[in-house]
Formats: structure tokens, sequence, C-alpha cells
């Protein structure tokens, strides 16, 4: 379900995590589901530039 609010495999383009946090970068973030994200249970979603 990730994934998929990731917008799919293809659009990841790297994946860090620490103690608290899943830290992923993808392509297009248009095609991120802010939504199917929270439904697993995050506690919140944020985008912004490294």
């Amino acid at each position: 379900m990730i994934i998929s609010g990731l917008g799919g495999q293809a659009n990841i383009e790297d994946v860090d995590c620490c103690f608290t946090r899943l830290r992923v970068r993808v392509k297009d973030m248009k095609e991120v589901v802010d939504q199917t994200l929270l439904s697993t249970g995050a506690n919140g979603v944020k985008s912004g530039l490294l």
C-alpha cells in the first residue's frame, strides 16, 4: 500500500530510514497520494526539497 501511495515502484528513486521516519525520494510528486499513505497508519506526510 505504501508503494502504491508513492506512485508505484517506478516512481521511487531512493529510500532512507531512521528511527522514527521513512524518507523517500520520488521522481514525480504528482504521483504521490497522501491519503493512501495516511491510511497505512502514518502520522503525517511531508514533502519538500532536500
